[in-house]
């Protein structure tokens, strides 16, 4: 069992104490996701989620009403409609991330703080950048089919053995980046307390669906691949991403839409054959939308492969309008327009490359239950652990993204890419 054990006194010149110097890397680390996380800074608090005794709870609007209509002189009026609006609940999820500091380290504060402070910068920094670079890959997520579970990086291809090549049948490669540990095996044995068929370490990324292993690999067919290694898993334990909320098949929010029917959003592919990009398929998906939600999308998020396409359906009118982004900063963004508002258009390189998520940002949200911050309230307070000369620090938060109305979003799928010009690894 850890034990506690307070430091006090000035740790580094000019930042008074210890728990001073923590509450400025949390600052620090919410800043870095609003600004170096430009998908997630979309997605602000929203007051219709709330804090419930299933987690995250909020009403919802399925279908319409009724109760309205045109009636005779003296005639009866409509009859009054039945409001269908369920609760939507969500579980959050926690997302953690953890330092360790030799008790070396922490006795060298005592007889030279310059050095203490920036050895624990490092480990600050490098901290912050899993947790901004993990945000950034959940927020957009990846879904599997006939799996609904978050935390699914892809799916094997085939039974390999005494190979470091590793080929996805499903997911995206360019989720993936060098000395990133991956647990893999069937759902029972990735999930918490299940036992993986391999733990994995990425060497490199090849391709979108290619990647290469620090050493042999040995794997099943369909066998699932998460972030983890033989004791921890995100399997099931990630947050919702827009690959999951932006689609028109899978129970979200525990609300069915074999049940509730216009709780989908809408996906408009090729069934797989990739296809060039045309004003008429991107006016008529917007149209879609409208046609169904009553409100038109206004962000497009896509891999920047994709991006490009649409760029060149605007070779003589390419349009770039400054958009803020939570935190203040600025940012020019391409935009394009179907004869009704602008649609800003952001690349982020998580996205799959043939596909893009287009939805309407007031009707997805972050709620939290527990803001991101040091897990000891006053920051000050170091745990020792067990066995070892050394102690560790917890950075956490409980959250989850949540949807208002499913169907005012859309998928596009099959976006024919020019994949010559890629490059995949950080």
């Amino acid at each position: 069992m850890s034990t506690a054990t307070n430091f006090g006194g000035s740790w580094v010149q000019g930042t008074g104490n210890f728990a001073t110097m923590l509450k400025l890397v949390e600052k620090k680390v919410e800043s870095s996701l609003n600004e170096d996380c430009p998908t997630w800074s979309l997605f602000k608090d929203n007051s219709k989620v709330r804090i419930g005794g299933a987690g995250l709870t909020w009403p919802v609007k399925t279908k319409r009403t009724g109760g309205a209509g045109a009636i005779a002189e003296n005639g009866t009026l409509p009859t009054a409609g039945n409001i269908t609006a369920p609760r939507a609940v969500e579980t959050p999820k926690t997302i953690a991330g953890r330092i360790e500091l030799t008790w070396e380290l922490l006795h060298q504060a005592k007889t030279d703080q310059e050095a203490f402070g920036n050895a624990l910068a490092t480990y600050m920094e490098c901290m912050e950048d899993e947790i901004k670079q993990s945000m950034n890959r959940q927020v957009i997520g990846n879904k599997i089919t006939g799996d609904v579970s978050t935390g699914i990086i892809g799916k094997c291809n085939a039974t390999v053995a005494a190979t470091t090549t590793f080929v996805l049948k499903e997911g995206f490669a360019g989720q993936l980046y060098p000395g990133m540990l991956l647990r893999t095996g069937t759902e029972a044995e990735i999930k918490d307390g299940g036992t993986p068929d391999d733990v994995v370490v990425v060497a490199s990324v090849t391709n979108s669906t290619t990647f290469e292993t620090v050493a042999n690999i040995d794997v099943e067919a369909n066998d699932l691949i998460c972030v983890g290694d033989a004791s921890f898993t995100s399997f099931d334990n990630e947050i919702l991403g827009l690959a999951h909320i932006i689609d028109d098949a899978g129970i979200l929010h525990d609300i069915n839409p074999a049940t509730h029917t216009s709780w989908k959003a809408t996906v408009s592919d090729n069934s797989g054959v990739a296809i060039n990009l045309t004003d008429e398929r991107l006016d008529a998906l917007f149209d879609a939308v409208k046609d169904k939600s009553g409100k038109r999308p206004d962000t497009w998020v896509a891999h920047s492969s994709a991006c490009r396409q649409v760029k060149q359906l605007m070779v003589n009118d390419v349009r770039y309008e400054p958009q803020t982004f939570r935190g203040g900063y600025v940012r020019k963004t391409l935009v394009w327009n179907s004869g009704e508002q602008d649609v800003f258009i952001m690349a982020d390189k998580h996205v799959p490359l043939e596909q893009a998520f287009i939805f309407r940002r007031d009707q997805i949200a972050v709620g939290w239950t527990i803001p991101f911050g040091w897990v000891d309230d006053d920051a000050s307070t170091k745990h020792r652990k067990s066995d070892k000369l050394a102690f560790e620090l917890v950075f956490a938060g409980r959250l989850n993204m949540t949807c208002m109305q499913r169907n005012a979003h859309a998928q596009l799928g099959d976006i024919k890419v020019n994949t010559t010009t890629l490059g995949f690894g950080s």
